[in-house]
């Protein structure tokens, strides 16, 4: 969870050596912050079994 934050907080000097790259790591670490999301949510459901 802490990517995100990590990511933010060294999105503005990063862009301004290289844009891309900078979006491309605070779109990747949102990414993995919704798919912990995503497994918190599908273990804590009742009707979870697994996979």
């Amino acid at each position: 969870m802490r990517l995100y934050g990590e990511a933010h907080m060294r999105f503005h000097k990063l862009k301004l050596v290289d844009g891309e790259e900078a979006i491309n790591n605070l779109d990747c670490a949102f990414e993995a912050k919704l798919e912990a999301f995503h497994s918190l949510y599908d273990v804590n459901r009742p009707d979870y079994i697994g996979e």
